[in-house]
């Protein structure tokens, strides 16, 4: 199941700040421009911005450094979709006008030198994507690895049975994010859904297919570990 825009939004601030023991949701404040929004809105900023933010005194109350954007901004992009932030390195999903996906890779610092500044680096889509596919429904950035999983994708005709690219930083040139590895379930059939979720850690990568039939019986789903190497 998709991540809520709360969780996202939450997972922005916390990633990009490091370990902040003992916050909770009441002590983040609404982002400047989002009082009127509900809160599964915070991290899309009315579906086109995401919002990065800092502590700004003592209490952990936040407020926006950055709005990252898409360039050119794209009607209906939602972007902040899913987002994954490592260090100085942002991977940002934009859901796209016809569900077809695209990740937005997005670096600190990068040319510019302006402190907190986030510029738009790399655009990443893949030729399995088109409308209604639903590339990046989940990400997930580990050292210079990206996975990312499409429970949508449909392969060899079968719909929504879903895979996961490997994308890897510096592959094809320097601060090209390239691809690496595509992988499907060897025993995957329609509507499961595999890469709707994933996380990947050290070598390894943990795989969701949650509408899985196993044992006869149907939609029980399953993680299942990889290597990532």
């Amino acid at each position: 199941m998709r991540k809520t825009y709360l969780l996202i939004y939450l997972c922005f601030v916390l990633t990009l700040l490091g370990s902040l023991e003992g916050v909770t949701h009441a002590e983040l404040a609404v982002p400047v421009g989002a009082e009127s929004l509900s809160p599964e809105e915070w991290a899309s900023i009315e579906g086109q911005i995401a919002a990065v933010a800092e502590p700004q005194n003592s209490d952990l109350t936040s407020t926006p450094i950055a709005k990252l954007q898409a360039t050119p901004p794209i009607v209906n992009d939602n972007l902040g979709w899913v987002v994954s932030v490592q260090g100085d390195i942002a991977a940002v999903v934009g859901n796209g006008p016809q569900a077809e996906g695209r990740v937005y890779i997005f670096y600190r610092n990068f040319t510019n030198g302006i402190p907190d500044a986030w510029e738009l680096a790399r655009l990443i889509t893949v030729s399995e994507s088109g409308p209604g596919q639903y590339f990046a429904s989940d990400v997930d950035l580990y050292g210079d690895l990206l996975a990312v999983g499409s429970g949508g994708i449909d392969v060899n005709g079968q719909v929504d049975q879903g895979m996961v690219h490997l994308f890897a930083r510096n592959q094809g040139g320097t601060n090209q994010w390239g691809q690496v590895k595509v992988l499907t379930a060897s025993d995957g059939t329609t509507g499961d859904y595999f890469g709707y979720q994933l996380q990947l850690n050290d070598d390894w990568l943990a795989v969701s297919a949650p509408d899985a039939d196993i044992a006869g019986k149907t939609n029980q789903g399953l993680f299942i570990s990889l290597s990532a190497t």
